[in-house]
Parts: structure tokens; sequence; C-alpha cells
């Protein structure tokens, strides 16, 4: 369901739970800005991942330890690890940095008209407004000082044509699993501030500047959040 949704697998006769995101936010809530047809479907979701614990699955499976807090069902769950040496992080592509001019700064907004209060909130859309109108308005010096540009992305896109120029990422989510972004800015080297649950403004404010800082100073390294 949403952006990132349960998947389930056969192991034998053992039928696992995989749990990556939006779905243990159901589990728990109905969030903000969702329609009442959606609470439906969300509803029904939850009696049917129910039925299933009760009677077919015995393992849930997180790909976050923060998810693994936040999922209370029958059978405790466990974490999908992602180590560097991974398979997740192996067919993942390091693209070679392209010099460029300006401060190029990342954000994911997924594109679709369904549900739109409740992507902005999940999404930070009004936290990626409030950076825009800092960067503008009270840091307008510095802006025109070294030129900072906002990329939006959304939906399918050739990343391999964007990232080489990314300087920094940033992810104010209100809710997240483990995305391929944050994947791809590891990989990457690309700097990033990535809230998993509770965005801060002031934080991410703070990591912008130190690396525009940091990209014009070649004796300050990147920060990451």
């Amino acid at each position: 369901m949403g952006e990132e949704s349960d998947s389930k697998r056969i192991e034998g006769e053992i039928m696992d739970l995989a749990w990556t995101g939006t779905d243990v936010l159901f589990m728990n809530k109905y969030p903000k800005g969702i329609k009442f047809r959606f609470k439906v479907k969300i509803f029904v979701f939850r009696i049917f991942v129910h039925i299933l614990e009760r009677f077919f699955t015995e393992r849930n499976w997180v790909v976050s330890e923060h998810l693994g807090k936040e999922l209370k069902l029958r059978h405790k769950p466990m974490l999908i690890e992602y180590p560097r040496s991974s398979p997740d992080y192996q067919y993942l592509v390091k693209y070679p940095k392209i010099k460029h001019d300006g401060f190029n700064i990342l954000y994911y907004f997924p594109s679709g008209k369904k549900n739109k209060e409740f992507i902005e909130w999940l999404y930070g859309w009004d936290i990626y407004n409030s950076l825009r109108l800092y960067f503008n308005t009270e840091l307008l010096l510095l802006n025109k000082q070294y030129n900072i540009n906002w990329i939006v992305v959304g939906g399918k896109l050739n990343m391999s044509a964007i990232y080489p120029y990314i300087d920094f990422m940033i992810r104010p989510n209100r809710h997240d699993g483990m995305p391929m972004m944050v994947r791809e800015c590891i990989i990457n080297e690309i700097p990033y501030y990535w809230s998993k649950e509770t965005p801060s403004i002031i934080d991410v404010k703070k990591l912008i500047e130190i690396n525009i800082e940091a990209k014009f100073d070649e004796k300050t390294n990147y920060a990451v959040y």
C-alpha cells in the first residue's frame, strides 16, 4: 500500500511477511490527509494481516530498526540488514561526479494526485517549502553567492543523469523504511538528511549550510546525517 507496501514470500511451508515502510504506518494509525475510501482499504488490510498472522505466517521481517519498534503483531519482527557488502548495495551504481557551478539539493516527491494531503504530509512538502523560503529570504546573500538549486524528482527518472550533479539530498519524511535513494546516496558519497520519522527544520538547515561551506572549502569534509 502506498509507495512501499507489504510483500509475502514462501519458504517451504512458512509464509513470511516483509514490512518496508508505510505498511507499518497503516497498521498503527490512519494518517493525516487520507480519504474515507482509502481508510476503508487500510481497515481491510489490517484484518487481512491479522488473519495471515493467526493462521498462515510465522515470521515478520522489517527493513529498519525503527519499523521493528513500531510493528506490534503476534510474531516479533526480525531485521533484514543491509550491510555495504550485501547484494542490495552491490548492484547499485556509483556514478562519476561532474564538476559544476552552484549547490544542487535533491528532494524526492512522488508524482500523482491521489491522497495529495497525505503524500505532502508524509514526504515533508512543508519542510521543503520552508527550506526554500529560508534560503531565498533570510540567507539570500548566501544563496546568491553559491547559487543554490532545488531539484525535485518523482516517479521513474534516469538518475544516472542527475546524481553526478547532486551536492546534497533531503528526505524529511514523517515515516519511512529504508529507501533506495538513501542507499544510492551512500554509494555515491552524497551527503544527505534523512529524518525517518520526525523531520527537524533546524537540523536540515544546519546540515545544508555546513555542506555548502564544505563544497567551497577544500579543507573541509562533507557532513552526513
